[in-house]
Parts: structure tokens; C-alpha cells; sequence
């Protein structure tokens, strides 16, 4: 079972009991990336999946104990011993949840820890539902970004006015960039060199306009 077969299980898991699921969520640029953050009235709960139960993915865990709720680790079902043994005591010790994924079923082997105070609201205030629409948990590229979203909203615009300048592209959507000049001279760029998905631009004279790959450039 792959990491992304993994979270599909957990997610499909919570999504039954009402959870609204967040995949790949990171706060901030420089911050880790948690697989799973799962939301239900006001309460945030982060889930980080992994094919083993290793010290990696409980210190990768722990790391969000006090920007969420509840801090579980999501792992297939291993064979009862001395390690799977210790990874509990450690989980426990550290107020950390445990959900082992046997095939389609998912249980909660430890419970986590509530955690009622915590350090900032920055993981809650991240989420967006571009999470939902362009991430998928447990891979390593399908994760949602400013960057990614800004490039959403671009072609959205220029879908419904097909031969838009840049300018009136940027003033009619939001966008990540500190300023509308720069929004226009980077997507400008990217968009020269195929960054922007599905969004081209094509130069009358001195204007360049821009079009949905799908649509017909205009005489």
C-alpha cells in the first residue's frame, strides 16, 4: 500500500463521520507540509500517513502538536511485538493518535490527545478550499499553493474574456503578488515560458493578449 492509497483510506475514513478534509496543508513557506488536516466544528485534527510506524513520522507528528487539536499518525496494520509495542508507549508519551488502515477498514488504535490551547491559529487560517480541489494527500507534487492559485484564478478569467490584456486580467482577479505590477511582469514571464497551465498568450502588434489554450485567437 502506497502512502497516497494509505491517506485515500483516511480520508474517505473521516469524510464519513462528517470531517471536511484538507489534504497536503502547509502554513507557511517555511513550514512542513502535514498530509491530512481534517476540520469539524472549529477543531482541527492533523493526520501525517506512513507505510511504517517509524520515530520519523512520529517526530513529523509531534512537530504539530501544539498548531492543532488532535495530532494522529495513520500507518497499515503491523504485526503485534516489541517494536509496534514501544511505538505505542512513545505515541502515548507524547499524546500522539494512532489509526491503522487494515485494507478498507480504518480504526483508531490510539486516541490522540486534545490539546484545548494552542500556540496560533495559523494552521487553521491556512486552510483553503484549494486544498480540496488540487491537493492529494500523501504525494510528493498534487498540493495546493498560492502560486498554483493564482494561476486558477487567471485562466478562469481569461476563459470568460478571451483576448484580455495582462492588465485587465490582474485587475479582475485575486492574486498572491505584493503588487499588481509585479503580478503582471512575473505571470507575464511564466506564461511565456508554459508555467501558467491551460493560459497563452498571443501578441498583436505591442499588446499581447490572452487566451485558454482551447479558445480561437480573434481577428
Amino acid at each position: 500500500m502506497t502512502e497516497v492509497e494509505l491517506a485515500a483510506k483516511v480520508t474517505a475514513w473521516l469524510t464519513s463521520q462528517h470531517w471536511e478534509v484538507f489534504p497536503e496543508v502547509q502554513p507557511g513557506v517555511s513550514w512542513p507540509r502535514a498530509d491530512i488536516v481534517a476540520r469539524q466544528s472549529g477543531r482541527i485534527w492533523v493526520i501525517e500517513c506512513k507505510t511504517g510506524l517509524g520515530l520519523a513520522v512520529m517526530q513529523q507528528a509531534a512537530d504539530w502538536r501544539t498548531w492543532a487539536h488532535w495530532v494522529s499518525v495513520a500507518a497499515p496494520r503491523a504485526r503485534r511485538g516489541r517494536a509496534r509495542d514501544l511505538a505505542r508507549r512513545v505515541l502515548e508519551w507524547l499524546g500522539i493518535g494512532c489509526l491503522i488502515v487494515d485494507g478498507p477498514l480504518v480504526t483508531q488504535y490510539l486516541p490522540a490527545q486534545l490539546q484545548r490551547r494552542l500556540s496560533g491559529r495559523y494552521l487553521i487560517d491556512a486552510l483553503n478550499d484549494g486544498h480540496k480541489e488540487m491537493g492529494i494527500a500523501g504525494s510528493q507534487g498534487c498540493y495546493w499553493t498560492p502560486y498554483k492559485e493564482t494561476c486558477r484564478e487567471l485562466l478562469a478569467f481569461v476563459k470568460k474574456n478571451p483576448g484580455c490584456s495582462m492588465k485587465q486580467a490582474i485587475d479582475g482577479i485575486s492574486h498572491h503578488y505584493d503588487k499588481d505590477t509585479t503580478a503582471r511582469s512575473c505571470l507575464l514571464q511564466w506564461i511565456h515560458h508554459g508555467k501558467v497551465p491551460g493560459v497563452r498568450g498571443v501578441r498583436e502588434g505591442r499588446r499581447i493578449q490572452l487566451y485558454a489554450k482551447e479558445q480561437a485567437v480573434t481577428a
